[in-house]
């Protein structure tokens, strides 16, 4: 008999047999993926007519939508989970701890694969992805963690000397939110090792990795699982891309400070009159785009369509871009300087930007160094521009995560307790999709959020948003050298120790302080835009970094201060969600970059 450990296990899981809530099929009924990076792909042909007829004198915005009410979770629920809930002392004995006939998990590994995982030197973890048979929105590995709701998981540590043909996951293990002998229906499975260095996603090229097999669970029987692991992740082949140059060179810094071999990774796109000998310009202003985690290749197939479009026209700046592979061990670096990803920005600055301009046709100024990122990759362009100054001139920002540390996806990490409960007890949701004008489905929590990103990883490196910002605001726990988490993950407790680290990176509370001058330069090259219906909940933490700013600006002329007055900005719009605000920040961005390289001598 199996016992289900009761941390991640409650009886108000969401029913593993049954289908995606008729709401969120209601929401994707449209036909927009809101979380698909290819949604980008069409941009071009928005700007083609914007090219040619030039961008309209006012861009007219959405009107202010009501204030957005939390609903709780609407799951639908299959015949089998029906069934369950009939037996409720047994789903309450589960939640409490109970017990099940244990069922018989074993995954084999092919000899080649045995081979090299007992020569493998870094940690390892084997990872048994599943997915509700009926799910067909979501495939195994890619249908764990970042799915909503969220897919059962198991992890187990997994050693060179474990290492043989067959290995029992019977026990030993880590489940969320509960073991397979809990599950009833039919589940597909799929296992995968996950072992590199350099990415920490379970679809990372290196991983090792099986087929996926659909079995028919019972929780009343022991049943019988039998997975193997017979592949290996490998880097799909590039072939050329017109304009475009794919750079891959060491980073020394980062090398030094984590005791392996870093590389450093950018793709360099090209204007259509770069090669031109007889284009009026030479030298070239450049466009570092930062984008979101998992969306390099994508960014770079969309700027280089984009300039192919509309580069050159009023739309779009005629620029050099260089899109940032932003992936690191942990996650999104957002090119910070953190122990556990090591120096990223000032290997961003002093090496790679030195390198790039000393081997393309790129002016050496900071007005024409601009930097464009969305989510993560907008937050790492505001840092950037006030960390460095004197190295870029302009930051462009849609959506930013986690601007202002009082109001992280609704939480005040100086004041709160609890990282999963609100001050009156209630769940806090990890993710919101606007349903109407006036409420919001949660389909995600953040308590289960942290928790299956502790299955996934103990040692977080799971990837999701909350072990990146540890890896990327935290210091690292003495003898392992991992990040410190912000909290429990168990009970959800925040840590005050990292707290005091993560504050350093809070970009509201150091526009309120200005002891760096961050508020004189935010409002000086910062544009930043959201939507009020953001699925994060970022516009609360961008406006309170617009009231910051606002109130300093304030200060500093009642105190008689001089205080620069740029063409910064930052707006919330009205009824306008993540995906709203992606399109509609390119479209306005693209004028304004082209604006500033007008303005500032490197456009015609």
């Amino acid at each position: 008999m199996a016992t289900i450990p009761k941390p991640f296990w409650h009886a108000g899981a969401p029913g593993f047999s049954c289908n995606k809530s008729p709401a969120l099929h209601v929401l994707q009924s449209s036909g927009r993926n809101l979380y698909d990076p290819a949604f980008t792909m069409p941009l071009a042909a928005v700007l083609l007519p914007i090219a040619l007829l030039g961008p309209p004198r006012a861009l007219p915005l959405p009107q202010p939508a009501a204030t957005p009410i939390s609903l709780p979770v609407q799951h639908s629920i299959g015949p089998s989970q029906r069934e369950r809930r009939d037996k409720m002392p047994m789903y309450a004995a589960a939640a409490d701890g109970g017990v099940f006939p244990s069922d018989d998990v074993h995954v084999a590994l092919a000899p080649a694969v045995q081979e090299m995982l007992k020569e493998w030197a870094l940690p390892m973890r084997l990872i048994i992805c599943v997915r509700a048979a009926s799910n067909a929105q979501a495939q195994p590995p890619a249908a764990t963690v970042f799915d909503t709701p969220l897919q059962p998981i198991g992890s187990f540590a997994l050693q060179p000397s474990d290492v043989k043909a067959t290995i029992d996951c019977s026990r030993d293990g880590m489940w969320w939110p509960c073991p397979p002998e809990a599950l009833d229906g039919v589940f597909d499975m799929q296992a995968v090792v996950v072992g590199g260095a350099d990415e920490c996603s379970l679809d990372a090229v290196g991983n090792w990795i099986g087929a996926s097999v659909q079995f028919a669970l019972d929780s009343r029987v022991s049943d019988r699982v039998r997975l193997t692991i017979d592949g290996r992740i490998l880097a799909s082949a590039r072939g050329p891309t017109r304009g475009v140059e794919w750079i891959e060179r060491p980073s020394p810094l980062r090398s030094s400070a984590l005791g392996r071999d870093v590389m450093q990774r950018a793709a360099v796109v090209f204007p259509a009159d770069y090669s031109n000998v007889y284009a009026r310009r030479r030298v070239w202003p450049t466009v570092y785009v930062i984008p979101p985690q998992g969306e390099f290749a994508t960014q770079v197939e969309a700027i280089a369509e984009m300039l192919r479009v509309a580069g050159g026209s009023e739309a779009w700046p005629n620029a050099v871009h260089v899109v940032l592979d932003p992936s690191g061990p942990f996650g999104h670096h957002a090119f910070v300087d953190s122990m556990a990803n090591g120096p990223c920005a000032s290997a961003l600055v002093q090496e790679l930007i030195p390198a790039l301009e000393q081997r393309f046709r790129l002016i050496s100024k900071p007005s024409a160094r601009l930097l464009l990122g969305h989510g993560a990759g907008g937050w790492a362009a505001l840092w950037l521009a006030t960390e460095y100054p004197q190295v870029f001139g302009a930051a462009f920002a849609s959506c930013p995560d986690a601007v202002d540390f009082s109001s992280m996806v609704g939480v005040d990490i100086y004041r709160d307790e609890s990282l999963f409960l609100s001050p009156n007890g209630e769940a806090r949701a990890a993710l919101r999709l606007p349903f109407g004008p006036k409420h919001d489905l949660v389909p995600l929590r953040i308590a289960e959020e942290v928790q299956a990103a502790a299955v996934v990883s103990p040692a977080g490196r799971s990837g999701t948003i909350w072990d990146e910002w540890a890896a990327r605001f935290g210091s690292t726990s003495a003898g392992s050298g991992m990040p410190r988490r912000l909290c429990d993950p168990r009970t959800g407790a925040i840590d005050p120790v990292a707290v005091e680290s993560w504050s350093a990176f809070d970009l509201a509370r150091r526009a309120r302080q200005d002891r760096d001058g961050s508020a004189r330069t935010l409002a000086a090259v910062a544009r930043i835009l959201v939507g009020d219906r953001d699925q994060r909940m970022r516009e609360v933490g961008v406006a309170n970094l617009q009231g910051a700013l606002v109130r300093h600006m304030q200060t500093a002329v009642i105190e008689g201060e001089d205080f620069p007055v740029g063409p910064g900005w930052i707006e919330v719009i009205g009824g306008a969600d993540e995906a709203d605000v992606r399109l509609l920040a390119q479209l306005r961005f693209g004028w304004e970059m082209r604006d500033h390289l007008v303005q500032c001598g490197h456009q015609e």
